[in-house]
């Protein structure tokens, strides 16, 4: 696929191809792409590892050249964009569905969550960006359940909650619609987590340290979103419920580190709720130690090494 989208760079530079011939060739790679994996796989003629490179090029080559099309050489109308790159996203998730292929997904939730800054740029309300991600993301919780993708869950929501997070940067004056959306992702994030989770599994301190490590960024994205909106402190401690409520839920689960994990994030989103109030400086000054000063000792009793490093640079 490199290759060949190579050779036709080089073409298009020494000025061959015009900007419609280059999106119609484009279209027809990807197609192929998809054909000639169909075709392979239906006379196993190639291994599934082949099959699944075709299928996931042939979503990867639409998608980008949708953007182009509509961005860089405004050859393709807005709408018709739009509608093209929703019909890849369908195949995309339909073909991460049916392949079983944990990779495949992670190439599919990246390159869809690409869309909403095509949104953006075609001046879309708050609200329709923020509804694709969510749909979006709640879409691939069915292909991450059925198969039991967790490093696609944690991959998926780390950019959910980025584009989320960078569109809310660009529309300063829907900061409350995207705060909310950040609590939306997240909550649908640890019900996919507490389903996949297992406290049997060797990799308990992993998964344990992983959703510490997203929920603490979360905790800085939604601090960032909502920092100008005039009860912040609302946002917080609707993500502290939400933290409370997955401790509540380990505990009776009997689920000993993800219950630790949980509670410290609470009690660090509780801190941060109570340091954003018109409070004494000295307060703050003797709360935000102490809130990473948690977050460290909460990493060495989980051994959780991603905990360990995202802890200690809020002491630098």
């Amino acid at each position: 696929v490199l290759g060949v989208l190579w050779g036709l760079k080089l073409v298009s530079d020494y000025g061959y191809l015009s900007n419609e011939v280059k999106i119609i060739l484009a279209y027809l790679l990807s197609i192929a792409l998809g054909a000639i994996a169909y075709v392979l796989e239906h006379k196993k003629k190639a291994s599934p590892a082949v099959t699944i490179s075709l299928y996931g090029g042939a979503f990867i080559v639409g998608i980008l050249t949708t953007a182009a099309g509509a961005i860089l050489y405004e050859v393709l109308g807005l709408t018709l964009a739009l509608f093209i790159a929703f019909v890849f996203i369908v195949y995309g998730i339909a073909i991460s569905y049916l392949k079983k292929n944990e990779v495949l997904t992670l190439f599919v939730a990246f390159t869809s969550l690409l869309l909403p800054y095509l949104l953006e740029y075609m001046d879309f309300s708050a609200f329709i960006i923020l509804f694709f991600v969510i749909i979006l993301f709640t879409m691939l919780q069915f292909v991450i359940l059925q198969h039991k993708q967790k490093i696609a869950l944690y991959v998926t929501t780390f950019f959910s909650i980025m584009a989320v997070s960078i569109v809310a940067f660009m529309n300063s004056d829907n900061r409350v619609i995207f705060a909310i959306g950040l609590l939306i992702t997240l909550a649908i994030f640890y019900l996919s987590w507490c389903r996949l989770y297992s406290a049997e599994s060797k990799w308990k301190h992993i998964h344990a340290g992983l959703q510490f490590s997203l929920g603490l960024f979360s905790l800085l994205l939604l601090n960032l979103v909502s920092s100008r909106l005039e009860y912040n402190e609302i946002i917080l401690l609707g993500l502290c419920i939400l933290f409370v409520t997955v401790a509540g839920y380990s505990y009776k689960q009997k689920w000993q580190e993800a219950f630790d994990s949980a509670v410290t994030l609470a009690f660090i989103t509780l801190c941060n709720t109570v340091l954003i109030m018109n409070l004494p400086e000295k307060v703050d000054d003797l709360l935000l130690p102490f809130m990473t000063f948690a977050g460290v000792m909460m990493s060495l009793r989980l051994r959780a090494s991603l905990m360990k490093i995202v802890s200690s640079f809020g002491f630098a």
